[in-house]
């Protein structure tokens, strides 16, 4: 660990290393690793999770964006040939030429910076379906929002998107302490279970639509679809009648069955994603 004496964590990345032990053992225990399992790890930072990782997987890619960081990680692992260290920017990055060449990961076990954690986990089920399982540490807020029900304050386009994918559990939560410099939130250890079959349903339009329905959340549904697709008032209501579903009904009062249903319809009669 000498290498990362002298690195300081950088705020700008979101940086928070992972110190307590019983939290790392909770974390490797949870992800059930297989010897002939190949492991994402995002931001890797001074490798504590890599080194328990590597001890149970067949090889782990251990990405880092932080330079001096990522020396010191090839330092620390230069006799490790199971871990393979890439410095990149993971939110930036295409995985598929990152890894070319090579296996593709099916798991991927971090303790993701706070400041890509949402957009980072969405982005990888969006693009990545070969990434079939995830162990991730978030914060309590993001782990929230996962698995938020319908008509609470935390249910919304991303609870939607994310449950489109994914199959979601909320393990744990754990206090600010376990990371230094210790946080002002609690974090939270979550697994995605990709599907392994995925709503028949064309999702970019699933998407428009869930992200227009709660763009005001005050707002009737009606409204912010006759705001948000080329169509009248008359139209969508004929749409939601048809549904079943309260004329006077608001975005968060809807599951994910009711949004399925609600964009295949839309779409199978022919409605337009206003400006395109």
């Amino acid at each position: 660990m000498d290498g990362f004496s002298q690195i300081k964590p950088k705020k700008w990345l979101g940086q928070h290393f992972l110190v307590d032990k019983n939290a790392l053992v909770y974390i490797v225990r949870q992800a059930d690793l297989k010897k002939e399992e190949i492991i994402l790890e995002i931001g890797a930072g001074q490798g504590v999770l890599t080194a328990e990782l590597v001890k149970k997987a067949k090889k782990v890619y251990a990405v880092e964006v932080d330079s001096a960081l990522v020396t010191a990680l090839n330092e620390r692992f230069k006799n490790t040939p199971e871990v393979v260290v890439f410095q990149a920017d993971a939110l930036r990055t295409n995985l598929y030429e990152l890894f070319q060449g090579i296996p593709f990961p099916e798991k991927m076990v971090s303790n993701l910076p706070y400041n890509l954690a949402s957009t980072l986990i969405l982005n990888f089920l969006e693009s990545y379906p070969e990434i079939k399982n995830y162990l991730v540490m978030v914060q309590k807020e993001v782990a929230q929002r996962m698995i938020a029900p319908p008509a609470t304050k935390e249910y919304g386009a991303y609870t939607l998107k994310i449950s489109y994918f994914a199959e979601v559990d909320l393990l744990r939560i754990f206090p600010r302490e376990i990371f230094q410099p210790v946080p002002r939130v609690k974090s939270a250890l979550v697994r995605l279970e990709r599907k392994k079959k995925l709503p028949p349903i064309d999702y970019p339009f699933f998407k428009f639509l869930v992200e227009k329905a709660f763009s005001h959340r005050r707002k009737k549904l009606l409204n912010n679809l006759v705001g948000s697709f080329n169509c009248s008032a008359n139209e969508v209501k004929a749409v939601l009648s048809e549904l079943s579903l309260n004329l006077d009904v608001r975005a968060e009062n809807l599951s994910l069955v009711d949004y399925l249903s609600l964009a295949n319809k839309l779409k199978e009669i022919g409605f337009d994603l206003r400006g395109e």
